[in-house]
């Protein structure tokens, strides 16, 4: 596990493991979001959207609910908590999940707000499991996710994955 205790307690850097192999998965990204896709984020939320990286990741299935969540703290009406990307799915033992999906640019995590994220999903999601999963690209058609936790010293990197995107014929078993 990695916390958050770098110079700057406010923010947590994630930077891909450079050791860890990735896994091949079929893109069924559709070609026709790939030529309109208007920025590379929002390609990367699509690829990870069709080609269900998010249920390979987390071991549940889940269904996106909403994306640009822009939702207020409680007993602060001016305090706005930002989000991406938000899901709700199930595991195989029946219980409910709500997981916040994350992508920061340059490497770069805002610990506060992760923490007020966390707290939007326990307080609007209080009988499911709550998750956080930060995601990284990582060169072309590929990504890094990284399951979060809050940690009392900060936030925590529990575990990371990394997913190369390719044709079918270029599968590696």
């Amino acid at each position: 596990d990695l916390i958050c205790e770098n110079a700057m307690p406010a923010q947590l850097n994630l930077n891909p493991s450079r050791n860890k192999s990735r896994i091949s998965f079929p893109d069924a990204t559709p070609e026709l979001l790939k030529a309109y896709a208007v920025n590379d984020q929002q390609m990367l939320f699509a690829a990870i959207r069709y080609n269900r990286i998010l249920q390979l990741f987390a071991g549940i299935v889940c269904w996106h609910l909403q994306s640009n969540v822009v939702a207020a703290e409680r007993d602060k009406k001016k305090s706005r908590i930002l989000m991406d990307e938000l899901y709700v799915g199930i595991d195989s033992y029946g219980h409910h999940h709500a997981i916040l999906l994350v992508a920061f640019e340059d490497s770069v995590v805002g610990v506060s707000q992760l923490r007020r994220a966390s707290d939007h999903l326990r307080n609007h999601f209080p009988r499911a499991h709550h998750g956080l999963i930060a995601l990284e690209p990582i060169g072309e058609n590929a990504v890094a996710l990284f399951g979060l936790k809050i940690a009392e010293k900060g936030v925590v990197i529990d575990y990371e994955r990394q997913y190369q995107f390719v044709k079918a014929e270029e599968m590696v078993a």
